[in-house]
């Protein structure tokens, strides 16, 4: 008898045993009794346009696996890329983080995040076209790898204050597709001088102080010059004749005071709402902090539009390939040392791809899913906005520092360059400055 119970104990942990393997990957993670703590980092939550939405993700998703806690670390977006680097190096990174693209090839190099191809090969193949070969690079081993999962679109469009377009007795009925149309625009907003405040109305403003910020803009003006910092062959071209007109250009702006130097970007959004800029350049997420900014929530929207970047190459054309953007697409990645990586790729995962969260996402923060088919829903082809970033998506990439362990020196140089010549300096003198220090940190 006891050695009948002894065979009926066993044979029941048996099919226990068989249940639980043949249950789907995501509940087995579940289905243990303790609870499984996923740190994530990033600063989604500490912005007033995104925290709620953050919130709710972490909800819907703690609803799904009941025995998941996700515990969110804020860091700002500034120091987010140096703050992980730095917990990395010590020991205790979160489990995932949210990054922007032009960062991974830091965070490859050292060798902090895993990578996805593996994970992730059910999904890879459908995110939109070009974004995934971006972020697949050789990493330590010197093997291609995969290092992210690219969560939502953040590329520039030009963001117009229709407003001060009337006053200047401007066209608003479409707006400016080649620089020459852009530049027109920009000096007859200057040309207003003051608000009734005594303030200066610009024409336009963007970062141009010594900030990472300031060498991507820099950059995505730089494509539209047809030029490039690195050529396919890694060599160091940014002081080549398109680079010193595009920087010959922005000088220009600042001279004619159409443009301030030593110009902070977050700064951009009061002067706009307050009608003292006529344009900047931004990603899809500036109209909800227009809204919070301006205090008038969407009644704010008739007072902007948004348009393709200007080119400096051709004539005015509906090829939206052809109006050049660089990439922060915010980027989801996963850490060597978490504990807990399976359950960890499930978050990421989730709001990389669940269309429900993408749309709610879109709708409440007008940030994009890159994940092909949850952007067949009609809103993002009825949404007027929503279309221009979409089109805009076609000339946006990832530039050649991003996928190199140099990239924060890189962009140093290429920020102090920037803001030397819109302070004075000449800017081929300081271009070939940059690409003096460039060659040095590439070995070229």
């Amino acid at each position: 008898m006891k050695h009948s119970r002894h065979l009926l104990l066993v044979l029941a942990v048996a099919i226990s045993t068989l249940a639980i393997l043949a249950a789907p990957f995501s509940s087995r993670l579940t289905s243990a009794a303790d609870t499984i703590t996923i740190r994530f980092s990033g600063w989604i939550g500490m912005e007033e346009s995104t925290a709620k939405q953050f919130n709710h993700m972490v909800e819907v998703f703690q609803s799904k696996h009941p025995n998941v806690k996700i515990e969110y670390q804020g860091v700002a977006w500034e120091n987010t890329r140096q703050q992980l680097l730095l917990q990395a190096a010590s020991g205790n990174p979160p489990d995932v983080a949210q990054v922007a693209a032009p960062w991974i090839g830091q965070f490859a190099a050292s060798g902090a995040i895993v990578p996805l191809e593996d994970m992730a090969k059910d999904i890879l193949p459908n995110y939109v076209p070009g974004v995934i070969d971006s972020y697949t690079f050789p990493g330590p081993d010197g093997k291609a790898h995969t290092w992210g999962l690219p969560w939502v679109a953040v590329h520039a469009t030009m963001f117009y204050n229709v407003a001060l377009m009337k006053k200047a007795g401007l066209d608003t009925s479409k707006m400016p597709s080649t620089l020459d149309e852009f530049d027109k625009v920009v000096h007859a907003i200057a040309k207003l001088g003051k608000d009734d405040k005594g303030n200066k109305i610009w024409g336009f403003t963007t970062a141009t102080d010594r900030s990472e910020l300031t060498a991507n803009i820099f950059n995505q003006w730089l494509f539209n010059f047809g030029g490039d910092v690195l050529d396919d062959k890694g060599n160091v071209i940014i002081n080549n004749d398109a680079g010193v007109k595009t920087l010959t250009y922005l000088k220009k702006l600042v001279d004619d005071g159409v443009m301030p130097a030593g110009f902070s970007f977050r700064d951009q959004y009061n002067l706009f709402v307050n009608y003292q800029s006529g344009s900047f350049t931004d990603g899809s997420y500036a109209r909800d902090v227009l809204r919070i900014t301006s205090g008038k929530g969407d009644k704010f929207d008739p007072d902007f539009a948004v348009g393709l970047l200007p080119t400096a190459t051709g004539s005015a054309t509906d090829d939206a390939s052809v109006h050049k953007s660089i990439f922060h697409h915010h980027t989801l990645v996963l850490f060597q040392q978490s504990k807990n990586k399976e359950m960890a790729y499930e978050f990421i995962k989730f709001l990389s791809t669940d269309p429900e969260i993408d749309l709610y996402y879109a709708k409440q923060s007008s940030l994009y899913p890159l994940y092909k088919p949850n952007l067949t829903d009609a809103f993002y082809s009825q949404d007027a906005y929503a279309k221009t970033f979409q089109q805009a998506l076609a000339g946006s990439k990832l530039y050649g520092i991003s996928k190199t362990a140099q990239y924060a020196q890189a962009v140093d140089f290429i920020a102090i360059a920037v803001s030397k010549a819109l302070s004075g300096g000449d800017p081929k003198a300081a271009l070939d400055e940059c690409a003096d220090n460039l060659k040095v940190i590439y070995g070229k």
